[in-house]
C-alpha cells in the first residue's frame, strides 16, 4: 500500500509539472476494447495483463500517461489499473526479445545463390559470435544444401544492426525456399566506438554502386584493422546488398584519418539508401 501511494503521489506530482510546464516527452497511445488494453511504447505493444511483459515504470511513461489522462484518453480509473499492473509480481524486467534477422533477399550471380540481410541485437547487454545458419530447400521441401556465416560486425550492443551474406558456392543451385537460424554468445567486452564515418560520397554508373569516403580516430588510442561495413536497403528497407572493407592505413592514431572505398561488386544495384558502421582494435 505505502509503494502505490507513492506511485499515487508521483502521479499527482507529475500532473503538476505537466500543468505548469507542458510534458516535453513522446506521447504513448493507449487503445482499448471489450476484449483488448495495450500499451504502445517505444514501437512495442504491451498488455497490461499479462504478468510475462512487466517492464520498468519510468518518469517518461508516467508523464506520458499524464498527457492521455490531460488529454481525455485516460481516465482516473485505467490510472489505477496501469499502477496496479507495474506494481504486480515480484520483478520488473523490460522486455527484450531475442537477437532477430530484420530481413533477408537474394540474387544470382555467376550461377551462385547468395542470400544477404541484417541482424538486429534485441538484448539488453552484448552479443558476439552471431551466426547465422541457412538451411536450403526444393519445390519439394526437401533440403538441398546448407551454409552458415557471421555478422560482418564483431560486437553487437544493444540495438545495433550487422549485415551478413550466405551463398551456395561452390555447389551451383537454385532453392525453391530457405530457412535461417541464428546462435550467438553474450559477452562483456566492449568495442572501440571512437572510429567515426568523417566524410561518404556515393556514386552508380550503371555497373556497380560504391561509396568512397574518410574514417577519423576520435578516440585517445591508436587503433589497426578499421573495418568499415556498408548496408544497402532498398526503397522498403530490405538489405539488398553489403560489403565491407578495411582502412587505407593499416594503423591509425588518435586524431588521424584514412580513406576507404565500398562497392556492390559483383553486385548491381541501385540502392535507395546505405548505411556505414565502423569497428577498430586497439593496438595493444
Amino acid at each position: 500500500m505505502k509503494i502505490r501511494s507513492c506511485f499515487v503521489l508521483l502521479f499527482v506530482f507529475c500532473v503538476s509539472i505537466s500543468c505548469a510546464y507542458g510534458s516535453p516527452l513522446m506521447a504513448q497511445s493507449i487503445n482499448e476494447s471489450k476484449t483488448d488494453y495495450t500499451i504502445q511504447y517505444n514501437n512495442s505493444v504491451y498488455n497490461p495483463y499479462d504478468l510475462n511483459n512487466n517492464y520498468i515504470i519510468e518518469i517518461s511513461e508516467i508523464s506520458a500517461a499524464v498527457d492521455d489522462f490531460l488529454n481525455g484518453q485516460l481516465s482516473i480509473s485505467e490510472i489505477s489499473e496501469l499502477v496496479d499492473f507495474f506494481l504486480s509480481g515480484d520483478e520488473y524486467d523490460i522486455p527484450v526479445g531475442e537477437p532477430e534477422i530484420l530481413s533477408s533477399s537474394s540474387y544470382i550471380e555467376y550461377d551462385d545463390f547468395h542470400l544477404v540481410g541484417e541482424v538486429q541485437n534485441n538484448l539488453d547487454q552484448n552479443i558476439e559470435y552471431v551466426k547465422i545458419i541457412g538451411t536450403f530447400y526444393n519445390e519439394y521441401n526437401e533440403v538441398i544444401g546448407t551454409d552458415y556465416t557471421y555478422t560482418d560486425i564483431d560486437i553487437l550492443k544493444p540495438g545495433q544492426k550487422s549485415p551478413f551474406e550466405l551463398t551456395t558456392y561452390p555447389d551451383s543451385f537454385i532453392p525453391a525456399s530457405y530457412k535461417l537460424q541464428l546462435s550467438y554468445s553474450t559477452t562483456s567486452s566492449e568495442p572501440y566506438e571512437n572510429v567515426i564515418i568523417k566524410s561518404h560520397t556515393s556514386d552508380n554508373d550503371g555497373d556497380y554502386f560504391e561509396v568512397v569516403g574518410e574514417v577519423q580516430n576520435d578516440g585517445e588510442e591508436t587503433v589497426e584493422y578499421v573495418k568499415i561495413i556498408g548496408t544497402f536497403y532498398n526503397e522498403d528497407d530490405i538489405v539488398i546488398g553489403k560489403d565491407y572493407s578495411y582502412s587505407t592505413l593499416d594503423i591509425i592514431t588518435s586524431g588521424d584519418t584514412s580513406p576507404f572505398e565500398l562497392s556492390s561488386f559483383p553486385q548491381t544495384i541501385n540502392p535507395s539508401r546505405y548505411d556505414l558502421q565502423t569497428q577498430a582494435r586497439v593496438v595493444d
